[in-house]
C-alpha cells in the first residue's frame, strides 16, 4: 500500500510506473486498469472517468495519476478538463499522457502533465517525499552504425521510446511486437519470445542497424526467463555477425519488474549483462542511451568521411 492512486489505460505503462515507484520505496493505494483503447475516439474514456470517480472517494489516495498511450485529441482534452477539477493542493494530479508536452512544476502546480512514464513516476515519488534517482549508463561500447532498431513487447514502452528519441532528434525504427498485426493467432511476445528471436536472426547480415533497443517485462503470465531467451538470441546473433565479418550490434535493454516477480529483477539483469547487453534502469533511460550511441556513431562517420576526402 501507499499514497499513489493510478488509473491506467495501459498495462505496461502502469507496470513501468509502479515498479519505478517500488524501487524508490513508494507504494500504490490502488491501480485500476481500464484497457488500452479506453481513451480512443470510439470509447471516449468511459472507464477512465468511472475509475476516477472511485479514486476520488478514496482517502488513502494522496496523489492521483492517469497513465495512457497517446489519447485521441478531443478525448485527451476532455480528460485534462476533468483532472483540473480533481486537482488541488491536498491531492495533486499527474496526467501521464504519452507525447504531450510537459507542463507544471512538481510541488507547486496541482495538475502536472508529463509526456513520459519516467517523468510521471519521478513526480509521484517526489510528491510522496522520496528522492528518485535514475542514472543512465555511461560506460558504453561503440556502435559502428547510427541506425537504431527497437523491438518491443510492451506497446506503451515502445511509444515512450519513440518520444524520447524524437525529443533527442534521433531517427529510429520502433516496432511494437505486441500489436495485433504480430499477435493474430499466436501468443503475445511477453509469453513467447519467438517473434523477437526470429527478427534478431534476420539481423545477421544487416549493415544499417548499429543499436538494438529492447524491453523485458516480468510478472505472472510472462515467459519464465525472458532474459535468458533474449541473451541466448543475442549471443547467437553476435556470433553469426562475426562469422559474416559484420561488427557486433550494441544491444540496450530495460527490464520492467521487481525482485518480487516470479523472474526476480536482479537475476534477469545479471543474465542480460552476461551476454554483453547494456541494461538501463528504466525504459526512457534505455532510449536515451540508444540515442547517445547513435549520435556518437554519426559523429564518427562524419570524421571518417572528412579524413577520406
Amino acid at each position: 500500500t501507499g499514497p499513489v492512486g493510478i488509473v491506467a489505460a495501459s498495462g505496461t505503462g502502469a507496470q513501468e510506473v509502479s515498479t519505478l515507484l517500488d524501487r524508490w520505496g513508494v507504494g500504490v493505494a490502488q491501480l485500476i486498469g481500464v484497457g488500452g483503447r479506453d481513451l480512443s475516439a470510439d470509447v471516449q474514456g468511459v472507464m477512465t472517468h468511472a475509475a476516477l470517480d472511485l479514486l476520488a472517494d478514496d482517502d488513502a489516495v494522496q496523489s492521483l495519476m492517469v497513465v495512457s498511450k497517446p489519447p485521441a485529441g478531443a478525448v485527451g482534452d476532455t480528460l485534462l478538463a476533468r483532472l483540473e477539477t480533481l486537482a488541488g493542493p491536498r491531492r495533486p494530479v499527474i496526467a501521464c499522457l504519452l507525447g504531450r508536452a510537459d507542463a507544471g512544476i512538481t510541488g507547486v502546480d496541482p495538475l502536472l502533465i508529463r509526456g513520459t512514464l519516467e517523468g510521471a513516476a519521478i513526480d509521484a515519488a517526489v510528491l510522496a517525499g522520496a528522492h528518485p534517482e535514475i542514472a543512465d549508463p555511461t560506460d558504453l561500447p561503440i556502435a559502428e552504425r547510427p541506425g537504431v532498431l527497437g523491438l518491443f513487447t510492451g506497446g506503451t514502452l515502445a511509444s515512450e521510446a519513440k518520444i524520447v528519441l524524437a525529443r533527442a532528434g534521433v531517427e529510429a525504427t520502433i516496432h511494437d511486437l505486441g500489436d495485433d498485426q504480430y499477435t493474430a493467432g499466436r501468443p503475445h511476445p511477453m509469453i513467447d519470445p519467438a517473434p523477437r528471436t526470429a527478427w534478431l536472426a534476420d539481423l545477421a547480415n544487416d549493415d544499417t542497424v548499429g543499436v538494438l533497443l529492447v524491453d523485458l517485462v516480468l510478472g505472472h503470465g510472462a515467459h519464465p526467463d525472458p532474459a535468458g531467451a533474449l541473451a541466448d538470441a543475442v549471443d547467437a546473433l553476435q556470433q553469426r555477425r562475426g562469422a559474416n565479418d559484420r561488427a557486433p550490434l550494441v544491444v540496450v535493454a530495460s527490464v520492467t519488474g521487481t525482485d518480487a516477480d516470479p523472474q526476480p529483477l536482479s537475476g534477469q539483469v545479471r543474465r542480460l549483462r552476461s551476454a554483453g547487453i547494456v541494461v538501463a534502469p528504466c525504459n526512457a533511460s534505455a532510449a536515451r542511451v540508444a540515442g547517445r550511441l547513435s549520435r556518437n556513431a554519426q559523429s564518427a562517420q562524419r570524421v571518417i568521411h572528412r579524413v577520406a576526402r
